[in-house]
């Protein structure tokens, strides 16, 4: 730049001699920098960007402390030397002295140490503090799945956006993701450290691996205190958080117990401590040992439970934890219902009168006719018109059939739908509708005639 001059009839600039200025010279830089931005950038770094390139001299930065974390001394590294924008780097690599999420600071400058081109310094002062900002973008710290339909985000510091929308900037993916979406999120427009995020279908699993987590902003941002909004970042691996849960808990055999988790559980000992019939007492329980099962089969002695039992089992939730560590729970003396999961058995069956055959079982089941098919009786035909009385659950039925009336001698061989002999739980008989069972002979003999067939024999 320069600058020029031209004597003008209204007026002329010259010297005591009366000589005339005239000409051109070059317009020299006079314009100190100054400091446009200054920010605790990153967790190890300070960013300082002035209005021009600005050269660095002897002891240009000579302090630094933050807020929170405190004195971190003069920065061991220093690089823009000569251009607009410097960074300042922490020299101590320990975990603690990195700079918190939210850090902001002080900067100790030596203005006169800090020039421009053309030898403007920054100012008079050899010790000026200037403020640092919060100059760090949120990030997110953990991404885990705490329900089949939930997915808890953790950020390193509170951030805040408008409303609830842009829940479809979030993405999930792989191939326990199911192919679902992300359909809503919490409200954070008041600040919060955790975002939950609904998904808008369930998980493939309850211990859910190889799903990743994505962000591309959009129209709503995520933002810090300081204003720094989250950015993209590359897909990020969503844990297991989902706690384990209890899908049934029976009696399921004379000494057995069963308990049937949502996922693979530990079988830990002292994981069972106590058990008790609702009938028929206390028992110790012997619980399972070695790898994760999500079925738990727990023994105990004395005599077996009746096939309609119920009772109570005492768990320590804390040692019953899946694969990725989530405990059952914190209650390390959890009581149980057991519920009766016996099938109900038959304990006879037998022809007991000309045209009746009777069954017996270990206790109630449901009276339905249509649970008893067919009647192959020996000696004698195939019955298939039999019929039972409704009423309530009785653990005897009594069945007629048509036709003549069996021999007294007469066994037989009955086909019935187990699926349709039910106890008061639920428990079938059996699983096919063509059961075949052997009746017995169930009639006593009796009388036919009596002949007298000399004076001293009948």
């Amino acid at each position: 730049m320069t600058l020029s001059y031209a004597p003008s009839a209204s007026g002329v600039v010259a010297d005591a001699a009366r000589n005339l200025l005239q000409g051109s010279a070059p317009v020299g830089d006079g314009i100190a920098p100054e400091i446009a931005s200054a920010v605790v950038r990153a967790a190890r770094a300070v960013e300082v960007v002035y209005t021009e390139p600005v050269y660095i001299g002897a002891s240009a930065y000579a302090g630094l402390g933050l807020t929170p974390g405190g004195d971190r001394g003069v920065p061991a590294v220093f690089t823009g030397n000569g251009s607009a924008t410097h960074v300042l780097e922490f020299g101590d690599l320990r975990p603690e002295t990195a700079a918190a999420a939210n850090a902001t600071g002080t900067l100790t400058i030596n203005q006169t140490a800090l020039a421009d081109a053309s030898g403007n310094p920054l100012g008079r002062n050899a010790a000026f503090s200037r403020h640092l900002a919060d100059g760090q973008a949120p990030r997110v710290d953990s991404a885990v799945a705490v329900s089949l339909r939930e997915i808890l985000v953790s950020f390193d510091e509170p951030v805040s956006a408008a409303g609830t929308a842009g829940a479809r900037d979030w993405t999930i993916s792989g191939d326990e993701a199911a192919m679902r979406g992300v359909s809503s999120r919490s409200d954070v427009s008041a600040g919060s450290a955790t975002l939950t995020l609904t998904l808008d279908g369930n998980l493939a699993d309850d211990s859910p691996s190889g799903i990743t987590l994505s962000y591309t902003p959009g129209a709503v941002a995520f933002a810090d205190p300081a204003g720094n909004e989250l950015g993209r970042f590359d897909p990020r691996a969503v844990a297991d958080g989902i706690v384990p849960r209890i899908v049934s808990a029976s009696i399921t055999a004379g000494n057995t117990a069963t308990i049937e988790y949502s996922e693979p559980v530990a079988r830990a000992s002292g994981a069972y401590s106590a058990l008790s019939l609702t009938t028929g007492g206390s028992r110790t329980p012997v619980g399972p040992l070695g790898t994760f099962s999500d079925t738990h089969t727990v023994t105990f002695g004395d005599a077996a439970a009746a096939t309609n039992a119920t009772g109570s089992i005492t768990m320590n939730q804390t040692v019953l934890v899946d694969e990725s560590g989530n405990a059952l729970g914190d209650n390390p003396e959890f009581r149980r219902l057991l519920a009766d999961g016996q099938a109900p058995t038959i304990t006879g069956g037998a022809i007991t009168a000309g045209n009746t055959l009777t069954i017996t079982y270990s206790e109630p089941v449901s009276r339905d006719r249509s649970a008893y098919a067919s009647l192959e009786l020996s000696p004698g035909d195939t019955r298939s018109s039999l019929d039972l009385s409704p009423g309530t659950p009785s653990d005897t039925h009594a069945i007629t059939f048509d036709g003549t009336a069996a021999a007294a001698n007469a066994t037989g061989t009955l086909t019935m739908d187990a699926t349709r002999l039910v106890d008061a739980s639920g428990n079938a008989l059996g699983d096919s509708n063509a059961l075949r069972r052997d009746m017995a002979d169930g009639q006593a003999p009796s009388v036919v005639n009596a002949t007298a067939v000399s004076l001293s024999e009948i």
